[in-house]
């Protein structure tokens, strides 16, 4: 976690405060088994500060969703986001930990953000994390097959 926060530092980013409720995803279990936590993170620079002075998030309900909605604030208006919508499911990156057991992964990672390109900024790093997610997204699934749709026909 601590890498994430110097890069977010490196590339002039500050958290963004929210509202509501601090944990954003449940593991819908009960008891023993149940775990949630603060997955997401609102991060702006200085620019979109300037922009959006009085901007700021709320975390909402679940919606049947193991996500809570998330509304953005911007002045008089607001940005609603519903991380796991099922269109977003299916259009959504999910990293499998068995990648990271693989070092071609790593090497994929690495050459994704490896680059001459100096720029700052949110684009930069979007742009990067996109290149990242595709690259490992298409090598896991000719290395691997499609895990989840596995898993789920097995149970």
């Amino acid at each position: 976690m601590r890498n994430f926060h110097d890069s977010l530092s490196l590339c002039g980013l500050k958290d963004l405060s929210f509202l509501g409720e601090k944990f954003t995803w449940v593991n819908k279990q009960v008891e023993a088994t149940f775990i949630q936590a603060r997955l997401d993170k609102y991060a702006r620079d200085v620019d979109w500060c300037n922009l959006f002075p009085i901007a700021h998030v709320s975390n909402l309900s679940f919606y049947h969703f193991d996500h809570r909605a998330i509304k953005v604030t911007l002045g008089n208006s607001s940005v609603w986001v519903c991380k796991s919508s099922p269109r977003a499911k299916k259009m959504r990156f999910h990293f499998e930990e068995i990648w990271a057991m693989d070092d071609e992964c790593r090497e994929l990672v690495v050459a994704s953000w490896n680059s001459p390109d100096f720029r700052m900024g949110v684009e930069y790093v979007k742009e990067r994390l996109g290149i990242c997610a595709k690259k490992i997204d298409e090598w896991g699934f000719k290395k691997f097959g499609r895990i989840r749709s596995e898993i789920e026909k097995l149970q």
